[in-house]
């Protein structure tokens, strides 16, 4: 397989409830563990930036995935959406019978459980729940049994299909938390960790302060975010994204096949492609000073490479994937994407728009200690 992922449906339930009623000011709950790993408790976070990480996860997808699979047995919790509809007429998110190799994966499951039950807590209470809920097909905690029984079960189907699985927001959160971020190395996850650095050190350079880069939204969401004129567009703007960055994603795949095949010649050809963007964007960096907040950033921005640095190298970065990372890289962020987004859902200027910025940007400083 080339650039295909395993999602999980609730990703794209959380996507479609934003896409279809918006913004709703209600509260979700996220896992911590104490310092010593002596018990786990649950706090209080922001729905709706659940459900607009949920949302950007899926518009990155469409833009970069060729397919992704989900459990066909989940379907039902996002299909109701119309909002998502060209996912399935687009024969983007394939759904698929993993109940009929439930003997390949049930195995691996357990494993991850361990992984992720980092407490006698959480293991008692687990244990609690699989008993309950094969005696009654309901759990005495349901929503911790949705986050780690069945992340647990997600990550053994990655694992048996040798896929890249990318979790709900809220499982991801407590994936990294306790490093359980399991299977193969994903070109899209190296894509997302260059851009991401690159990004950081363009908005370090123009903003000492730290700020823009607190409020660092993922760049395809930006992009898309910023040509919508309606939430209805969301979906339409991330499709005509995809067409146009076809030669990334074609690179994406050739990039996950080299990974899969181990093939360090071809890896390392595409890890230098990434480092002469890297050193695109060091060229440009240097022809401002530090602070100057008089700069706009953008592609025009990229025109000053000349200046210094190398002019071969200035001019490869014009055309093609290349490119196409500087576009990324120079996405628009900050509060005036967050901003836009509250304005496509008729919020710009209400109580729950401005909850939902002041909640988006808090969100990483919210984030509990990772476990020892």
């Amino acid at each position: 397989m080339s650039n295909h992922l395993l999602i999980d449906n609730w990703t794209l339930q959380s996507a479609g409830e934003l896409m279809e009623g918006g913004l709703q000011g209600d509260s979700a709950s996220e896992l911590v563990v104490g310092p010593d790993l002596s018990g786990f408790s649950y706090r209080e976070c922001s729905c709706d930036v659940v459900h607009a990480s949920a949302l950007f996860q899926t518009l990155n997808h469409v833009v970069f995935a060729d397919e992704v699979f989900v459990d066909d047995g989940g379907v039902g919790a996002w299909q109701w959406c119309e909002a998502l509809s060209p996912l399935t007429s687009e024969h983007l998110v394939v759904a698929k019978p993993f109940q009929q190799i439930r003997h390949e994966w049930l195995p691996a499951r357990e494993r991850f459980t361990e992984e992720l039950c980092v407490c006698a807590e959480m293991r008692e209470l687990h244990a609690r729940n699989v008993a309950q809920y094969r005696a009654t097909q309901e759990s005495e905690d349901p929503y911790f049994s949705q986050l780690i029984w069945g992340g647990a079960g997600m990550l053994a189907r990655a694992h048996v299909l040798n896929l890249p699985y990318v979790a709900h927001p809220l499982r991801e959160s407590w994936f990294t938390r306790v490093d359980a971020l399991f299977g193969q190395r994903s070109a899209q996850t190296r894509l997302r960790e260059f851009v991401t650095e690159q990004r950081i050190k363009v908005l370090n350079r123009v903003d000492t302060g730290g700020y823009l880069v607190r409020l660092n939204l993922p760049p395809v969401a930006a992009l898309v975010v910023q040509e919508a004129h309606t939430s209805a567009d969301l979906m339409r703007v991330a499709l005509q994204l995809r067409a146009e960055y076809n030669a990334l994603r074609k690179w994406l795949g050739e990039f996950q096949q080299a990974l899969d095949a181990e093939d360090t010649k071809d890896i390392l050809k595409r890890e230098k492609l990434l480092q002469s963007v890297a050193h695109h964007i060091d060229a440009c960096c240097s022809a401002f000073p530090v602070g100057d907040t008089t700069i706009q950033i953008g592609l025009s921005w990229l025109k000053v490479a000349a200046k210094g640095g190398s002019p071969g190298n200035s001019l490869l970065n014009q055309f093609g994937v290349r490119a196409m990372l500087n576009r990324l890289i120079l996405a628009p962020t900050g509060k005036s994407v967050l901003r836009k987004l509250c304005k496509l859902f008729g919020e710009e200027h209400s109580r729950l728009g401005i909850n939902f910025e002041r909640d988006y940007l808090a969100k990483d400083s919210m984030r509990a200690a990772k476990p020892k």
